[in-house]
C-alpha cells in the first residue's frame, strides 16, 4: 500500500484496533495480555520504522 502521508504510515487508530484484538485473543487463550501487547507494540513500532524510512526515500 502506498501511503501519502506520515500519518497514514503510523495509523494510530489501526494500531490501537490491532492491540485491542490481540489483548482479547490473549485473554481467550489464557496468555498474559500485557506481555502479548508489549510484543505486538514492539513489532508494530519496528514495522512503522521500516515504512517511515521507505516513505522518506520516496
Amino acid at each position: 500500500m502506498k501511503c501519502n502521508s506520515l500519518e497514514e504510515v503510523k495509523a494510530p487508530s489501526r494500531v490501537e484496533a490491532v492491540i485491542a484484538n490481540v489483548r482479547t485473543k490473549a485473554n481467550e487463550y489464557g496468555a498474559n495480555a500485557d506481555m502479548v501487547e508489549a510484543l505486538y507494540r514492539e513489532m508494530i513500532n519496528r514495522f512503522i520504522k521500516m515504512e517511515t524510512d521507505e516513505f522518506y526515500k520516496n
